[in-house]
């Protein structure tokens, strides 16, 4: 079974611990939070495709250069995202291939909430397990 990991972005950045990091960094260096940290650490991030959900910019590779920014779908007004964006990207980077969808977000449902929905649009056929409380 074709499997995709997501992994939700982190209000901790590189750039609260360290003033001087460059003004884009990679995204899976830039959230250091622990979910991400403990999804680092996991054999399955060296070994599977995986993508990170940011509540700005949607399904992001790891490597692609972010600056900092402080948006989450907990707060509307900070300009999360449309949800239904997602569902959008999913088409437009030919994830809906991947039969099993496992989501890795900590405790903010939203992001396993938006990957659900996406998924439900784009593939129904796919399963979609989700590593949130």
């Amino acid at each position: 079974m074709k499997t995709l990991f997501v992994v939700s972005c982190t209000k901790s950045k590189a750039w609260d611990n360290d003033k001087a990091a460059p003004r884009l960094l990679p995204a899976q260096e830039a959230y250091t939070g622990s979910v991400m940290k403990e999804w680092l650490a996991s054999p399955e991030s060296k070994t599977e495709k995986w993508l990170i959900l940011s509540a700005k910019f949607g399904l992001i590779e790891p490597d692609l250069p972010i600056p900092f920014y402080d948006v989450t779908w907990n707060d509307p007004s900070s300009g999360p995202l449309p949800k239904e964006r997602v569902a959008e990207q999913i088409r437009e980077q030919k994830l809906s291939e991947f039969e099993r969808v496992v989501v890795r977000c900590g405790r903010n449902p939203h992001y396993c909430g938006a990957i659900r929905k996406g998924y439900a649009a784009a593939n129904p056929a796919s399963l979609v397990e989700c590593g949130c409380p």
